[in-house]
């Protein structure tokens, strides 16, 4: 075992603050913006199509994932000629996949599009920008929840699609939808909702689809996302099918002229419009401190009046103040106070050089552009330790790192050396082989363990039906369903519990943390990521969708996972949360830096398999660093959070675990009910283990 012991002095003067959120810019109108031009795949193509007098309507079309260029391949063929730039208006319909195509279009076209809300801008704005200012080239129309028939959900965009008939318009999804309603089209129920599932798709040649394969045997797959379609009866006559999806069993369209295929792809004779709907692609030293946030009363109606802040300092004294503007701002100020040399932590393997550890609770999500909270948390919204004196254990080389952070320059460091000697007399301890093949998993139930469950099952199965009938209607795609399990614990020893879990249910993202002054303790095993961010700047998320119990036979152990593995329940489930961190990690990301290097992986841990992938990009240089998450804050500005799952939360002598799952369209309610208690066994045995 080596030990390396590190001193960082920091200058505490304040730096300047921008906010941890990410506003979109006003519109610059003196530059250029970003038009619709990835479609064009030749010379030819590319310049028709600005001064095309057709327009062409494609249903669910969106980037191939698996073989799109998101996932770092090559295109199929790169345009052999481009524009040096093309304009386009992006019309967000507070949808996830916004920022998606944000990314596509900024590489594809050069420069970034205008990104507006369909009730952001008024009519006479959008008039000004693109006709008097002529600031825009083209406009696509996003992905969105619920119909087009609903003025609601679609905003200005039925407007734009009306009487802006000399401008080229892309609809995608609701887009599409959209452009079909104002055509006088039909909008109905799919046979199903498919979100996130993979099709081949089957079209006339149309040049919307140079270069992309035709026909079910093409082995070329398109990811579609909705519930609604246009009636395919109702089309008029100027909107002639161009494109379709092929399932097994289904005849080709094209040779069987079946009227009752989905129109995925129609072409106006007319306009320049188009439109897709399926998508390609121990308290420490003096500067230690703790500190607790609470929301004010008035925060669950809008985030206007911040909270209330309770610091706790390492002499033992404490203060109270209000926030204007929130915690995250408050944290973002503290973590730009530090000042540091580089050179001091030169060669270290982790991004952790001190700083806040701990949680932030789910309403601060008011923070992040949601306008209220319904509910009122009964523990602190955030809760941190300012962790000034620190011990990294490095298990993959059995390196220990013993660090401490000082105010001003001093070479007196007690506490580095005084831990120093008590690691090196602590014995050895025994070795323990982890993530060894799991014994015959012994039945358990929470609920006869006295676990009282706030959702009783019947109640928890009318819930899932009402999230597929949301789903059916197309006001979503996933909705994460939760519930909650309780028992009366009394006092009890919290790290014991943990350790115990840790050594029943290790994960990679485990915590303790031990709030004593506000009663509150965590003791966490999650598996999953929610958010890292490097001293190379670069975003990672893991999400996890898609669960399996483990085996009690290496056969069986090995069949549940190819299980797992071939599910297309969880495949959609997972890939559809891909996309909406794709969209997310977008908004803040380089053009075209997002990328996803592992796409529907499969990880095991002590008692069940999971279906991972990770979501990577570069964070713009004007971006700042900040769901329920535990993890850390390091004021060289770097962060690494998790998501709270498998978790005990200790609170007045009480045990809660939350757990559920994402609902989609394949979900079966009693599987869904299973597998959020397959998800609460773990903690819940680690309780009345060690009680």
């Amino acid at each position: 075992m080596k030990f390396a012991l590190c001193s960082s002095s920091l200058d505490m003067s304040n730096l300047c603050f921008e906010g941890l959120r990410c506003n979109t810019a006003s519109l610059p109108l003196n530059k250029p913006f970003l038009g619709f031009g990835f479609l064009a795949k030749n010379e030819n193509v590319q310049e028709s199509y600005c001064n095309s007098k057709r327009m062409v309507i494609s249903s669910h079309l969106l980037p191939g994932h698996l073989e799109g260029s998101f996932m770092g391949k090559k295109r199929l063929e790169e345009p052999s000629r481009k524009l040096e730039f093309v304009r386009t208006l992006l019309i967000d319909n507070y949808d996830s996949y916004t920022y998606n195509i944000y990314q596509e279009l900024s590489v594809v076209n050069g420069v970034p599009p205008v990104v507006v809300k369909n009730d952001e801008w008024t009519w006479e704005e959008v008039c000004h920008y693109l006709y008097e200012e002529k600031a825009f080239d083209n406009i696509v129309i996003s992905p969105g929840p619920g119909s087009p028939t609903c003025a609601v959900d679609i905003g200005i965009c039925l407007r734009l699609l009306l009487e802006c008939r000399d401008i080229p318009i892309l609809g995608i999804c609701l887009g599409h939808q959209a452009l079909g309603y104002a055509h006088g089209a039909q909008i109905v129920h799919a046979s199903e909702p498919v979100h996130g599932r993979m099709s081949e798709i089957e079209h006339n040649g149309c040049r919307l689809f140079n270069n992309i394969p035709s026909g079910k045997k093409s082995g070329f797959k398109v990811v579609r996302y909705h519930s609604l379609v246009i009636d395919a009866e109702s089309l008029p006559k100027e909107l002639v099918p161009i494109a379709w999806t092929t399932s097994t069993g289904t005849h080709s369209f094209l040779e069987s002229q079946n009227s009752d295929l989905i129109p995925d792809a129609c072409e106006s004779q007319i306009r320049p419009e188009k439109g897709t709907l399926f998508f390609y692609g121990g308290k420490g030293g003096q500067l230690w401190k703790q500190i607790t946030f609470r929301l004010s009363d008035q925060s669950d109606m809008a985030f206007k009046d911040g909270g209330y802040l309770s610091v706790e300092y390492a002499q033992g004294t404490t203060r109270s103040m209000y926030l204007e503007k929130g915690f995250l701002d408050f944290l973002n100020q503290e973590l730009l106070s530090f000042r540091y040399d580089e050179k001091d932590f030169e060669g270290l393997p982790f991004d952790f050089y001190g700083g806040y550890i701990g949680y932030i609770g789910y309403n601060l999500k008011v923070e992040c552009g949601m306008l209220s909270n319904r509910y009122k948390s009964k523990t602190p919204d955030a809760c941190f330790f300012f962790a000034d004196n620190f011990i990294v254990i490095d298990h993959r080389y059995d390196d220990v790192y013993i660090m401490s952070i000082q105010e001003g320059n001093t070479a007196n460091t007690p506490w580095l050396d005084d831990v120093e000697q008590k690691l090196l007399h602590l014995e050895a301890s025994a070795a323990k082989k982890l993530g060894k093949q799991p014994s015959q998993p012994a039945k358990f139930s929470p609920c006869k363990a006295g676990f009282l469950a706030e959702k009783l099952k019947e109640q928890y199965i009318n819930d899932v039906h009402k999230c597929l009938e949301y789903i059916k209607d197309g006001e979503s795609y996933e909705l994460c369903l939760t519930t909650q399990i309780r028992k009366r614990v009394g006092d009890i020893d919290s790290l014991g519990l943990y350790l115990h879990l840790r050594e029943k249910n290790p994960a990679p993202y485990a915590a303790w943390l031990n709030f004593s002054n506000e009663n509150l303790c965590i003791c966490c095993s999650s598996p999953e990521r929610f958010l890292r961010l490097n001293r190379n700047g670069v975003l990672e998320a893991k999400p996890i969708k898609g669960t399996m119990a483990r085996g009690a036979t290496q056969e069986e152990d090995e069949q549940l996972k190819l299980q797992l593995q071939c599910s297309e329940k969880d495949q959609a489930e997972n890939l559809m949360i891909v996309d909406l961190l794709r969209n997310d990690l977008g908004r803040v990301c380089e053009p075209g830096s997002v990328h996803v290097p592992c796409l529907m992986d499969v990880e095991s841990y002590a008692t069940v398999h999971t279906m991972v992938s990770t979501i990577r990009g570069k964070k713009r240089s004007n971006v700042n660093a900040v769901d329920c998450s535990i993890g850390f804050f390091s004021y060289n500005q770097t962060f690494d959070l998790n998501i709270v799952i498998r978790t005990i939360v200790m609170h007045e002598g009480e045990a809660s675990i939350g757990a559920g799952g994402a609902i989609v369209a394949l979900s079966n309610p009693e599987d869904e009910y299973d597998e959020m208690i397959l998800k609460t066994n773990a903690p819940a045995k680690a309780v009345v283990e060690f009680q």
